[in-house]
């Protein structure tokens, strides 16, 4: 039987690698646009939090029709998460 601190390990190292992961998917596709000289806006979630569950496979990373599915995809769900914060109800402590 697994303790529960060691699946509270487990999963902070899964959060972690998931976390890393985005971000180096994210400085790659970041770094091959800007050879291309394109624009890639930095998503909004990257400031400590995770953003969205979105790992990117290599072939996605370099493809320019599926970046650009990828931002649009990206650019959805920030809108989602924008409509869930306008019916979030704040807690009065």
């Amino acid at each position: 039987r697994t303790s529960i601190s060691k699946k509270r390990i487990r999963k902070n190292i899964w959060k972690r690698k998931t976390y890393f992961s985005i971000v180096q998917s994210y400085s790659l596709v970041k770094s091959t646009l800007f050879f291309m000289g394109n624009e890639y806006p930095k998503p909004k979630g990257f400031s400590g939090q995770q953003a969205n569950n979105l790992v990117l496979e290599q072939s996605e990373l370099t493809d320019p029709k599926k970046i650009e599915k990828n931002q649009e995809i990206l650019d959805q769900k920030e809108k989602e998460i924008q409509k869930d914060k306008l019916f979030e109800i704040p807690d009065n402590d």
